[in-house]
């Protein structure tokens, strides 16, 4: 029998040194070829794709490469190439997957060099506002600053970035609700 064929669009090479996807009758340049932010940006332009059933939505410009590296491409490789590893750990799983939809709600097609200890914190508020509790939300942002760092090893985020966003501090008692002890 032969071996079933992937159903996802190729990233592949194209003669300018690019690499280079085909979805919907349409190339998209994703920048150098074999480099983390054409991968990563792969990964964002798939994840987009999947997401609006099959489809493109208006106004992707077909030559990704010209654009800076946003929230949304930093989340996409790590959803990508990190999450998988916290498959068989359902809580760190669905905390990591929680974390990474609500970056790219809030955040995804801000730059990721834009994205500091104000906007993290700002985030921070927005997941305490749906009821989690203290030690949970500082999982949270410690998560989100994992995220971060996986851009950093894949050199699509800068070290500055990464020490911004460990400024901000954890939050202490009293800051936001806590479980009651059993």
């Amino acid at each position: 029998m032969p071996p079933s064929k992937s159903h996802a669009p190729v990233y592949r090479y194209h003669v300018s040194g690019n690499a280079q996807v085909r979805l919907c009758g349409k190339d998209f340049y994703l920048g150098s070829h074999g480099s983390p932010e054409s991968y990563s940006r792969y990964h964002a332009l798939l994840a987009e794709y999947n997401a609006n059933g099959k489809k493109l939505p208006e106004g992707v410009p077909q030559h990704q490469m010209s654009q800076e590296i946003r929230v949304r491409d930093v989340t996409a490789d790590f959803r990508e190439l990190e999450l998988p590893r916290y498959v068989d750990n359902s809580g760190s799983y669905s905390r990591l997957s929680g974390v990474l939809n609500a970056l790219n709600e809030l955040y995804g097609e801000l730059p990721i060099s834009e994205f500091g200890p104000l906007r993290l914190r700002e985030l921070r508020s927005r997941l305490a506002r749906s009821g989690n509790c203290r030690r949970y939300l500082n999982a949270q942002v410690r998560d989100v600053i994992r995220v971060v760092r996986h851009g950093l090893s894949r050199e699509l985020v800068k070290p500055e970035t990464i020490t911004a966003l460990e400024s901000l501090p954890p939050l202490r008692s009293g800051e936001a609700h806590d479980n009651p002890k059993r």
